[in-house]
């Protein structure tokens, strides 16, 4: 039993005891596990310590893991990063360069910071820049979008954990600017730009694009980004 998050985790711990298998549990988010209290600190302790392995996004998700304390969990991490199809996700031949273009992949909530994006775009006001705001996207059209973007934003206002957008848009040599919340920083490190979620900041930081260089996210990206990244869980299946 592979449960995808700490929910669905909870359902493969009490299916294992039915079946007579393994469960694994993976997180797909940061929880703040630190700030947990009383009945709800206690049943993740008991997810997590009734699972056989949890696979969690990068050092800030074991670090997460912290915040509960329990030795017997520790033991069980396996740390991953996404991957991507690098035959899908892949710079262009030639990307259009008759404009600067934006992308910004994402639901219109506020956590997501589609808003700060927004009023980057009005601050810049300037025809040489394209925004561009994907929300709902066929899988082979995104990876066209992509392509099409010089600069992919992740303005994330609340502790992001790994990001697949930033996984696909530096494969396909995307510069890319991320808030400093969660996880976000830890990907783009070295390779690319964490910032204070403002509309100021991203504006600011869009205008000097140059600083960030497209080539190196996609040099990071195939070293760190690729399928292999999955024999961290099939290793554990077999």
């Amino acid at each position: 039993m592979h449960g995808q998050g700490l929910l669905s985790g909870f359902v493969a711990v009490l299916l294992k005891r039915i079946f007579k298998v393994k469960a694994f549990v993976t997180l797909l988010a940061l929880y703040d596990f630190k700030t947990w209290k009383g009945i709800r600190k206690a049943t993740a302790r008991f997810i997590l310590n009734n699972c056989d392995i949890i696979f969690v996004e990068g050092e800030n998700g074991k670090n997460d893991l912290e915040g509960l304390c329990d030795e017997r969990i520790h033991g069980k991490i396996r740390i991953f990063q996404h991957w991507c199809d690098h035959d899908l996700f892949k710079p262009p031949a030639n990307r259009p360069n008759d404009k600067i273009r934006v992308l910004f992949v994402g639901r219109p909530i506020k956590e997501k910071g589609k808003h700060i994006i927004e009023e980057a775009e009005r601050l810049l006001n300037n025809p040489k820049y394209e925004f561009i705001y994907v929300e709902n996207v066929e899988v082979e059209k995104l990876a066209e979008l992509y392509k099409l973007a010089h600069i992919c934003v992740v303005p994330s206002l609340y502790s992001e954990g790994y990001s697949r957008v930033v996984a696909e848009s530096a494969s396909c040599g995307c510069a890319v600017i991320t808030s400093d919340r969660g996880s976000l920083p830890e990907m783009v490190d070295i390779w690319g730009i964490s910032i204070d979620p403002t509309a100021e900041n991203f504006a600011n930081t869009i205008r000097n694009h140059e600083w960030i260089n497209g080539i190196w996210a996609y040099g990071h990206a195939k070293a760190h980004f690729n399928p292999k990244n999955a024999e961290t869980f099939l290793n554990e299946y077999n």
